[in-house]
């Protein structure tokens, strides 16, 4: 299945809320970066225990602490240990979306758009896709 976020800003507390929803209730999360990893470090540093990131940004994977998802970070194309599970993608292109919709690995979907042009043409194509 496909959600979405409706808020098209680069909003911290919005990076902060989708991350959270991705994760309710998941046993694995992958994190896609939208280009180099380093891009996202900005925002996780900031909506995050900086340290707790640090460690995600340098082992590819954390286990998130009081029974939390185990969490994955790759950036498009690349592939890590992660086998099943909800798939966060912030700030990502049609192309990346299109790559993990189509994922056998993904359970579901979660989209953060960076403008209103990347949600229009995200509802586009996904039109049952759902807004959280």
């Amino acid at each position: 299945m496909q959600y979405h976020s409706n808020d098209c800003s680069t909003s911290i507390e919005e990076f902060k809320r989708m991350f959270g929803t991705t994760s309710a209730g998941a046993t694995q999360v992958l994190i896609v970066s939208p280009g180099p990893i380093k891009n996202l470090e900005t925002q996780f540093g900031r909506a995050f225990d900086p340290k707790a990131w640090k460690l995600l940004f340098s082992k590819r994977e954390i286990v998130l602490p009081n029974g939390g998802p185990t969490v994955y970070l790759e950036a498009t194309g690349s592939t890590q240990k992660f086998t099943e599970g909800n798939v966060y993608l912030p700030y990502a292109g049609m192309h990346t979306i299109d790559e993990y919709v189509g994922d056998r690995r993904s359970v579901n979907t979660f989209f953060l758009p960076q403008s209103q042009n990347d949600l229009s043409q995200y509802k586009k194509k996904y039109p049952n896709s759902i807004a959280v």
